[in-house]
């Protein structure tokens, strides 16, 4: 792994000042009534628009961070109230980080809606174009529908253009499993509309990315059989490979290995190092890495420093995570997909299944062995119990601050009691198991109920 020159700089202050303040919603994430999208250049506009939502507010912050912080990888040591009630899990219906989770998708998915709204309609854009921009415009309604489903259960479902983004539409909740089906059904109806990666697709849809994310939908969704053929389909279409150093993932940006990224540059910058480098980086180390965490990496020092993700996920071994670090520019990516994950799904879906065993743990492997880590024992992990066991702790040392653990535990509450107990009160049934619907959409719509626990 290439040496990382952290040069010292200043985090910007209104990356700071977001965590607290209202949501910053672009005015074209509601369409006035009468306006449409009639020429080719406006619906390549309201395309990239599409993607800009993933950035508004803190939404990508939190999106990746949250998911640690809540369960038990991050600690929080800063002052803003919202991550704190995260940390605590003692979030309110009032907490702001928690309404950019909600309000963002919506406007994304109105975006979307309005770009298949309009693509029959107008004249001039090619036949690939359509194709090309309908298979996007759902691989990110069907995203943020995933993303709604993972943090509130069952939400709203808004298929068609509105002047109102959101719950102020007066659409009542739909259940948790009508929501993860629109999410399928989108991404579904996605995939073959959508080519192949190349190197201008970066930060944008792709059939490796659709494919990547039904892989993880259906995870989620618990329906195994489905996760291992998107999983299997991504492994196999040789798009995609481990990149040989596990830090290259971070040096670098947009690796053989990555399938989606958000992409940050200087001129539109990201938030990701300030708030995890220390201060004498440049940061403010807000969110730091728990002794669990690191603990799960080995016991001893020699045998933390034999797993290659430990030195780069850690700074010096230190609780600073380190997987961001550009902190002049801003231009670290947000590696959302990527193929390890890709085989540490079929294994657990192969696994869950009770089918092949060995596959599932030659899939670990591939993960351990790019880490300079031993194969599993195969007699020490020879049930399927003993392979979800072992995938759940390659997950947590894979996915330091990739916005994955909350999921985790909580989808493998099921076959490992003792999660039960891993956080406290967090994992008793039906407790908390949701974010909390965010009061301001309450108040608009009369139809919305909260999660149980708040």
């Amino acid at each position: 792994m290439k040496l990382r020159q952290i040069s010292l700089g200043l985090f910007a202050a209104a990356a700071l000042a977001a965590c607290d303040s209202p949501l910053d919603t672009n005015p074209t994430a509601s369409i006035p009534a009468g306006e449409a999208l009639d020429t080719p250049e406006e619906i390549r506009v309201a395309v990239n628009g599409m993607y800009d939502a993933y950035s508004a507010g803190d939404f990508d912050r939190n999106l990746l961070i949250f998911p640690d912080l809540y369960a038990d990888n991050f600690g929080f040591q800063d002052t803003y109230t919202s991550d704190e009630e995260v940390s605590i899990r003692t979030i309110r219906s009032t907490n702001t980080g928690t309404r950019d989770l909600w309000q963002v998708p919506y406007i994304a998915i109105n975006r979307a809606n309005n770009v298949l709204a309009a693509l029959d309609k107008v004249q001039g854009l090619s036949t690939a174009e359509a194709k090309q921009y309908r298979g996007e415009a759902l691989f990110v309604r069907g995203h943020m529908y995933f993303v709604l489903a993972e943090f509130f259960g069952g939400v709203p479902l808004v298929t068609t253009p509105t002047t109102v983004v959101g719950s102020a539409n007066n659409i009542a909740r739909s259940t948790e499993a009508q929501t993860y089906t629109q999410a399928e059904s989108d991404l579904r109806a996605a995939q073959p509309l959508l080519l192949n990666n190349d190197e201008g697709s970066h930060g944008r849809a792709t059939w490796g990315a659709v494919t990547a994310l039904l892989a993880r939908v259906n995870l989620y969704n618990r329906d195994w059989a489905d996760a291992r053929t998107f999983a299997a389909q991504v492994i196999n279409s040789h798009e995609y490979e481990l990149v040989e150093n596990f830090g290259d993932i971070w040096d670098e940006q947009n690796t053989e290995e990555s399938i989606f990224e958000l992409q940050y540059t200087v001129n539109d910058p990201g938030p990701f190092a300030g708030w995890f480098l220390p201060d004498d980086e440049g940061g403010r180390g807000s969110f730091v890495a728990l002794n669990a965490l690191r603990l799960s990496f080995g016991a001893t020092s020699a045998q933390r420093n034999a797993d290659q993700r430990y030195l780069v996920s850690f700074l010096g071994g230190s609780q600073y995570i380190g997987k961001y670090f550009r902190i002049d520019n801003g231009d670290d990516n947000y590696v959302m997909l990527r193929l390890a994950e890709m085989y540490l799904i079929r294994s657990e879906a192969e696994a869950r299944l009770g089918g092949n065993l060995a596959q599932a743990r030659a899939d670990i492997d591939i993960v351990r062995e790019r880490a300079g880590l031993d194969p599993l024992d195969p007699v020490a992990v020879a049930s399927a119990q003993q392979v979800l066991r072992a995938n759940l702790a390659e997950r947590r040392r894979e996915f330091v601050a990739e916005g994955h653990r909350f999921f985790d535990l909580r989808r493998f509450r099921d076959v490992l009691p003792e999660i039960a107990t891993t956080v406290t009160n967090l994992y008793r049934a039906d407790f908390r198991l949701y974010f909390p619907i965010p009061q301001v959409e309450i108040d608009a719509n009369p139809q919305l109920s909260q999660n149980p626990g708040y």
